[in-house]
């Protein structure tokens, strides 16, 4: 038995009986140095790097993997899972949606700031528009006072004009003393150029609202300048009226002060010890007060000079609105030297 054909890997498990049974081959091993092959049919081999033979190690136990059939997961434990993906799965949902729906919130809370935005600017154009129209409207009637159609030189209407011109704050040059001097007006007291008109463009005798003559002009504007704060006299419209008169429409302004209390409403000033009258002075002291009223010029067209000049502004409705009560009113025109109507009483 030395071919190694009859020899297995396992020939220890064998018997002898079984070896000895096996029947030897009659017929030779053939030799396969006979066959012979053509050198054209070879080929040539290309030089190969010699390959490297690793010892072989016996596997350690430790190195062993078994490979066997995996056990199936609880059916439990697979429903949980599934149960699992699904709620991830829902909540996912549910916050791409909240996702969205904030996103379509935020561009409707976009789309109303926008409207309302828009709203207010229009708003605030119509105010503004209609603001420059009323002082388009105002400069237009101080164009037509100030622009007559009538000019010259002895034109009333130029008269008319320059007396406010020169007139807007009072008289130019106040005496010093803290009392007003008598119905003698020293010229040196006024300016030259409202001194040049009153004397060379009204007539001697002009009628006035309280008395006659160019001194009175002197002395009624005299008091209204030095007892009124900041005394302001504004023309905001001229028209005529009938052949020789015209109308100013004015609005005059000043300011309430301890001269004005003591010397126009002595009244309400002697009485500010008392309760009530220490309310109505502080009710009236430091007070804006803005008046509407109209000048009347009728002018003679013989002498070209102004025969009258009657002026009366609404003096009632800016203290009634101050004071709140018409019984406060009484009591504040009670003793002064001026009517609702800002008129110089008889007695002052």
């Amino acid at each position: 038995m030395n071919a190694s054909v009859l020899h297995p890997p396992n020939n220890w498990h064998l018997s002898d009986a079984v070896i000895g049974n096996v029947v030897q081959r009659a017929r030779a091993t053939p030799d396969l140095t006979r066959f012979s092959i053509a050198p054209s049919r070879l080929r040539t081999a290309e030089p190969q790097e010699p390959l490297q033979v690793r010892a072989w190690k016996k596997p350690r136990l430790t190195e062993v993997v078994q490979v066997g059939k995996a056990e199936p997961e609880p059916r439990s434990k697979v429903e949980t899972t599934v149960n699992e993906k699904n709620t991830n799965s829902g909540n996912v949902a549910s916050l791409i949606a909240l996702g969205k729906e904030s996103l379509r919130e935020a561009r409707r809370q976009n789309q109303r700031r926008y409207r309302k935005k828009q709203h207010d600017n229009m708003v605030s154009l119509e105010q503004e528009t209609n603001k420059l129209q009323l002082q388009i409207e105002q400069l237009e009637q101080r164009r037509r006072a100030i622009s007559p159609t009538v000019r010259g030189d002895d034109c009333y209407w130029s008269v008319v004009v320059e007396y406010f011109r020169l007139f807007k704050l009072g008289l130019m040059e106040q005496p010093s003393t803290q009392q007003l001097p008598s119905n003698a007006t020293p010229a040196k007291d006024i300016s030259s150029a409202q001194l040049n008109l009153l004397w060379s463009k009204l007539a001697q005798d002009v009628a006035l609202n309280e008395g006659r003559g160019v001194d009175a002009v002197i002395y009624s504007w005299r008091r209204a300048s030095f007892w009124f704060q900041d005394f302001r006299l504004e023309l905001e419209d001229l028209h005529k009226e009938g052949a020789n008169a015209l109308v100013a429409v004015t609005k005059t302004s000043f300011t309430i002060t301890e001269r004005t209390l003591r010397n126009v409403f002595p009244g309400i000033w002697d009485d500010r010890e008392s309760e009530a009258g220490y309310a109505l002075v502080n009710k009236l002291l430091g007070q804006r007060i803005v008046m509407r009223g109209t000048t009347f010029f009728e002018w003679d067209p013989t002498r070209s000079l102004v025969s009258s000049l009657i002026a009366q502004s609404d003096l009632l409705t800016p203290v009634l609105r101050l004071l709140g009560c018409l019984k406060d009113v009484e009591r504040v025109f009670g003793k002064a030297i001026i009517s609702p109507d800002f008129h110089w009483t008889s007695s002052s």
